[in-house]
């Protein structure tokens, strides 16, 4: 969305919202992941953690389980990309809480 609103008004997009080249075996972690983000709990503080047991329930059913090194780079990947999607949720619900505040003043 933002990025055709910058390409629609002439601006290069900026660098933040221009996803990377993955390559397809990278691109299977992050559609995982997503899948993952279903089985996350919800709290008044923000989203939880994906819980290690849905991460490992899914790598048996995946088949990852019966190479020692395709199992440990999954639950690594998924360890990685769900950190960065905490961080990015608790500086979105930070925003949104500076800017409700400064809306109340």
């Amino acid at each position: 969305m933002i990025i055709d609103a910058a390409l629609a008004a002439g601006r290069e997009p900026p660098a933040s919202m221009i996803p990377p080249e993955l390559e397809p075996e990278d691109k299977q972690y992050v559609f995982w992941f997503w899948d993952l983000c279903r089985d996350r709990t919800f709290t008044s503080g923000g989203p939880a953690s994906i819980p290690w047991s849905s991460c490992h329930l899914f790598a048996q059913v995946e088949g990852l389980t019966r190479y020692e090194d395709m199992y440990a780079d999954f639950m690594s990947a998924m360890r990685s990309l769900d950190s960065e999607y905490l961080a990015v949720a608790k500086e979105e619900m930070a925003r949104q809480k500076a800017k409700a505040e400064s809306k109340s003043r």
